[in-house]
């Protein structure tokens, strides 16, 4: 079997097992928009690091009662430039957010579930990454530029 197909069934199989016991916990289909979401976020950063030409592996989530983590894998990160790794980082959480919106609105049209439910989930998405523990990363590749130019 393709090393690709090996990694794409890894994020699928994975995906699917972070639904599973948080559905089972919780018996709420907000969870399946939930994983939507990270799963949008790990793509978010992937298909950024392939973009500006860095060596990534398709990624994938450790399935964890109510919560999930995400790991993008890349190679050669330390190696890219400042600027390249800022569009990395920024890009997962927009992806996140992005699709959030997208599933709100869908959910107004449809609702399944309570689409404001799903507004929490990107206000998280913004306020975790942003400024929570990946922000840290993005102010400390600012700090980097600064200490270059000075």
């Amino acid at each position: 079997m393709n090393s690709n197909i090996k990694s794409i069934a890894l994020l699928l199989a994975t995906s699917v097992a972070f639904a599973a016991i948080n559905y089972t916990i919780l018996h709420n289909p907000l969870i399946f928009f939930i994983t939507l979401v990270l799963i949008a976020h790990e793509l978010g950063h992937y298909f950024a690091a392939l973009a500006n030409g860095a060596q990534v592996d398709i990624p994938y989530i450790i399935p964890l009662p109510f919560i999930g983590i995400g790991i993008t894998r890349i190679k050669n990160f330390k190696k890219l430039s400042s600027k390249v790794r800022r569009s990395i980082l920024l890009s997962g959480p927009t992806a996140g957010v992005f699709t959030a919106l997208i599933i709100f609105l869908l959910l107004l049209i449809n609702p399944v579930v309570t689409p404001f439910a799903l507004l929490f989930v990107a206000l998280f998405e913004v306020l975790f990454n942003y400024i929570g523990s990946d922000g840290r990363k993005y102010r400390q590749i600012k700090q980097e530029e600064l200490s270059c130019i000075s």
